[in-house]
């Protein structure tokens, strides 16, 4: 598909393309995590310069019956549409290829009104993901997003949500810890020392943005085969130079405070 139209100021040029494989050349349909990406490229030309535009979901998404299953697919569904409509209704949609392509197409469509509307705005971007991991008693979704849609800077977000496999509940940190308030104080040092920070300095002094100057744990972590992880997305805690922010406790050193093994 090729769309071609002019601009007094700017001309862009874009192809779309689909593609949904679980092994390379391959469409899976009975694949229990299916696999995809969607994408639109093309060359945006304004005042003589040339900028290669890529907007691009690249998605997991799961094709079976369990609870958790529909859990997990309304968590992705609803992070698509708050990306690419901004603003919906809560009605249902069913997830399958179509639903990526159907929204990249309408970022897609937003984005050119706006470039006829603001002719020195550089072009929107879209990069965003899910991803899926299952363990044995929770499935460990990801998303992640980083979009330019006007403004001083495109903006990246990224989140681990756990989605429990006997209910579909998602899990929070007191499904996993035994005492939150003894693990906080715990983990607080090894956020100081990964983001060298010194155990006596003040967190409002440096410009850390935490409630009541006290340092807290926020919902956004995962586990991996050696470390549970924390992000901090922008301006959670800082400001937006200082980027996401992360850090990552030892399982081993921490093997007290789990209810739940990972």
């Amino acid at each position: 598909m090729r769309i071609l139209f002019f601009l007094v100021s700017a001309l862009t040029l874009f192809s779309c393309k689909v593609s949904e494989t679980n092994k390379i050349g391959k469409v899976d349909n009975y694949a229990e995590i299916a696999t995809g990406k969607v994408e639109i490229t093309g060359l945006s030309v304004r005042d003589g310069d040339t900028v290669r535009v890529t907007r691009v979901i690249d998605y997991n998404y799961f094709n079976c019956k369990q609870v958790y299953c529909d859990s997990v697919n309304a968590r992705i569904i609803d992070f698509v549409r708050g990306n690419t409509e901004f603003e919906h209704e809560k009605e249902q949609v069913a997830v399958d290829r179509s639903f990526f392509q159907q929204q990249l197409n309408y970022f897609d469509s937003l984005a050119r009104e706006e470039e006829q509307i603001t002719e020195d705005m550089p072009p929107w971007e879209l990069d965003l993901s899910t991803e899926i991991v299952k363990h044995e008693t929770y499935v460990d979704l990801g998303l992640n997003v980083w979009s330019f849609t006007g403004g001083a800077h495109g903006n990246g977000f990224y989140a681990n949500v756990l989605i429990d496999k006997s209910t579909g509940k998602t899990l929070q940190l007191s499904d996993f810890i035994t005492d939150v308030y003894a693990f906080t104080q715990f983990a607080e040092s090894y956020f100081r020392k990964q983001n060298s920070i010194q155990p006596g300095d003040d967190l409002g002094e440096l410009g850390f943005w935490f409630q009541y100057n006290k340092f807290s744990l926020n919902e956004n972590f995962h586990f991996s085969e050696e470390n549970m992880s924390f992000l901090y997305n922008s301006y959670e805690i800082a400001p937006y130079s200082a980027g996401q922010i992360e850090f990552h406790i030892p399982l081993g050193e921490m093997k007290d405070f789990l209810k739940i093994q990972p």
